[in-house]
C-alpha cells in the first residue's frame, strides 16, 4: 500500500481524530497534548494505492504478483 502521511495540527481535526482512536474504555487524552510543544503527535494516513498480493506455481517455482484495489 501507498499512503498520504499528513500531521494534523488543528484542534478540530485532533478532536475529530481522537474519537477514532479511543473508542474503548481508555483514558481518553486531550487534544492539547498532541499540540504545540508536546512530544505526542497524531496523524492522518490516506491510502493512495492498494492491492492484495497472490501467487502461482509455475515451472515448480512460486511467482508472486499484485492485484490492484480500486479505491473509491
Amino acid at each position: 500500500m501507498t499512503v498520504k502521511v499528513r500531521e494534523l495540527n488543528k484542534i478540530s481535526e485532533v478532536e475529530e481524530a481522537l474519537k477514532w482512536v479511543y473508542k474503548k474504555k481508555k483514558k481518553r487524552r486531550t487534544p492539547q497534548e498532541f499540540l504545540g510543544n508536546s512530544p505526542r503527535r497524531i496523524y492522518k494516513v490516506t491510502p493512495k494505492e492498494a492491492w492484495v498480493n497472490d501467487a502461482e506455481l509455475e515451472n515448480g517455482l512460486y511467482l508472486d504478483y499484485r492485484i490492484p484495489i480500486k479505491l473509491a
